[in-house]
């Protein structure tokens, strides 16, 4: 299993980050990779706080994230959450 943390996950969705291509190698090479809460909320606040990245498209970009991270239960509702309950 790999842990996810805030790094490689911003690093991953964001095109123009400098690492972007080895976070994006590190999250796709990840043997069941998992994250918790804390991390998926820093990858949104890091997403449209530091990098600007309008909240629609940081929202969506966070999720991007489920079908990769295989988030617990906990994170699964609380990504619900955030979307509106859009993505059972």
């Amino acid at each position: 299993m790999t842990f996810l943390d805030t790094e490689i996950m911003v690093g991953a969705v964001l095109k123009l980050h400098r690492e972007h291509a080895a976070c994006l190698a590190e999250l796709e090479d990840s043997v069941r990779p998992f994250t918790n809460t804390l991390a998926i909320a820093e990858t949104s606040a890091g997403l449209t706080g530091f990098f600007k990245v309008p909240t629609d498209a940081g929202t969506e970009l966070t999720l991007s994230l489920r079908v990769i991270a295989r988030p617990s239960t906990v994170v699964s509702d609380a990504m619900d959450e955030l979307a509106g309950g859009q993505h059972r």
